[in-house]
């Protein structure tokens, strides 16, 4: 099942559907209703946000520049505007998943405010007002942020001699320059809107959406008394896992982060590239720190069989961290698995897991 992208109606179809993410996050009703656009447009699930560009083009005068935002407000439950873009990494990634084209022209949701009036005389690079005040604007005309002045191309913003002034941005290329941010004044332009969709379930900085939770890596050593205590000044815990989706993906945050060296082989922690989760053997019970139900579990093979949730730990191993390196010293896979080799005196890197804000 797919759709095709109508201004003011999503109208589905039947059709083939490819689907292509940056992160493979673990399916947020966002990350859903993202892969509905890419059959008619380009659009990917990308750092907690739906992407896509419009098939029509479009030109704007500055007073009409806000009506451009409502064009990208056409994705169900989710409250659209021109993209924000933030960091030369978000559009070296929108660029690889083909969102983006190396050479191609889009309106984002930026402009100059107040914006330059040079009166009857031509406005010029020279201007020095002109480098002033450029922002991250929203529909409402609220000021989200100075826009990151790096992503300018050479010698931009630079009023290019023309009426009206150049007050809006653009992200462009120029010549042979990579993509970037160029000043147009929207009337001369005849451009497709890059677009922007946020989930609604909102992580703090760092931290990463998986499902209906965020998740962070913290890749200092601690003792779990310690990991446990910042995970719960963060306002969180440790995470407490429930299916093989989330821990698989844990477990490639975590080696993604670690300063491990999976290529040798290592002490008898290190052995396993070890991150704390909130596992616990509490009054002869294996129990998750945050209370939830123990539904779920993937015990590292030993010698003569399995770790269950049956079983009494040795002395003082009663807690359990996330295995993140390919095979530990005896060879045996260990990718994903958990193991209770662990002390309370023990210092490893760990995860935090709390809830996230519900933005609408």
């Amino acid at each position: 099942l797919t759709g095709m992208w109508l201004f003011g109606a999503f109208q589905l179809i039947t059709a083939p559907i490819i689907v292509l993410c940056i992160y493979p996050s673990a399916d947020t009703a966002l990350e859903k209703k993202c892969l509905y656009l890419k059959t008619q447009t380009s659009s990917v699930y990308y750092d907690n946000s739906c992407f896509a560009t419009t098939v029509e083009t479009y030109s704007t005068t500055l007073a009409d520049w806000y009506k451009l935002h409502k064009h990208c407000d056409i994705l169900a439950g989710y409250k659209g505007r021109l993209a924000f873009i933030l960091t030369r990494a978000q559009i070296n990634a929108l660029i690889a998943d083909e969102v983006i084209e190396p050479r191609g022209r889009y309106f984002i949701g930026a402009k100059k405010d107040p914006p330059s009036d040079c009166g009857d005389r031509l406005c010029t690079y020279q201007d020095p007002e002109h480098h002033k005040n450029w922002y991250y604007i929203d529909a409402e005309g609220q000021k989200q942020g100075e826009v990151n002045a790096d992503l300018w191309l050479t010698g931009e913003p630079n009023n290019a001699g023309t009426k009206p002034p150049e007050n809006i941005v653009t992200l462009e290329h120029l010549g042979s320059a990579r993509l970037g941010f160029n000043d147009a004044n929207g009337e001369a332009q005849h451009f497709p809107l890059l677009c922007e969709y946020r989930d609604i379930l909102v992580c703090p900085e760092n931290y990463t959406l998986i499902g209906k939770t965020c998740y962070k890596v913290f890749t200092q050593k601690l003792r779990p008394s310690e990991a446990q205590a910042q995970c719960r000044r963060e306002g969180g815990d440790l995470p407490s896992i429930h299916n093989e989706r989330v821990n698989q993906h844990l477990a490639k945050m975590a080696r993604q982060a670690a300063h491990y060296d999976y290529s040798r082989r290592s002490g008898e922690l290190e052995q396993w590239g070890p991150f704390l989760i909130g596992l616990q053997y509490i009054n002869g019970r294996w129990k998750w720190t945050d209370g939830t139900k123990t539904d779920y579990y993937r015990w590292y093979a030993k010698r003569g069989g399995s770790e269950t949730m049956l079983n009494k730990p040795s002395d003082g191993y009663k807690y359990v961290f996330l295995q993140t390196t390919t095979n530990a010293n005896d060879g045996v896979a260990g990718f994903g698995y958990w193991s209770n080799h662990l002390k309370s005196t023990d210092k490893v890197p760990f995860i935090c897991q709390l809830s996230p804000t519900v933005d609408v």
